[in-house]
């Protein structure tokens, strides 16, 4: 009788403990879950739900962000392969401490190879211009000037902002607003 109750209870619980992993397992969240608000996801680059669907020609890039002091300003480094571009957003320009994040595609847009990027967060305006500092070589070693488009999601079309020489390799933009901007020769 003892034998008979001993693998009863073994035999319960280890029931129970099947029965909680099955619980836990099954539930919504796990350790393993991706708590990523703005995944990237295969075939596009997801923000938050808004979506860029990418040509098969496009090459994802480096995700970069940095946190930027409203009283100091700063810079962030848009590290691209053999690339480095840099955003710089001086003291007093935004209204608040923010974490400002960066992400870029290659991508064929109005017909030119162009360097798109995403900044975020989706809205932020500045109070003084802040500046996208592009190295030319990235598109094009030989080129003078470069050019600056936007995209307006009101009118679903890229817009022309702004044409810059090229000094010392150096495209240098003014950026007022965070959109898509697309960069080329």
């Amino acid at each position: 009788m003892m034998k008979a109750l001993k693998g009863l209870s073994l035999f319960g619980g280890l029931a129970v403990v099947l029965t909680l992993f099955f619980v836990i397992g099954c539930s919504n969240y796990t350790p393993v879950q991706s708590t990523d608000p703005d995944p990237v996801e295969l075939g596009g680059i997801a923000f938050g739900e808004r979506s860029l669907q990418l040509s098969e020609a496009s090459t994802l890039e480096e995700f970069d962000s940095g946190y930027i002091e409203k009283s100091t300003g700063g810079t962030i480094e848009i590290e691209r392969g053999d690339y480095v571009h840099e955003f710089v957003v001086e003291p007093y320009a935004i209204e608040q401490s923010t974490t400002i994040t960066v992400r870029s595609v290659n991508e064929v847009i109005l017909g030119k190879d162009m360097v798109l990027f995403e900044f975020g967060p989706d809205g932020l305006d500045f109070e003084v211009a802040a500046k996208l500092a592009f190295e030319i070589a990235e598109i094009n070693g030989d080129a003078t000037s470069a050019n600056l488009y936007y995209y307006d999601p009101v009118e679903k079309k890229w817009i022309y902002q702004d044409s810059v020489s090229v000094v010392e390799g150096i495209a240098e933009f003014e950026i007022n607003h965070f959109s898509k901007y697309a960069i080329s020769d």
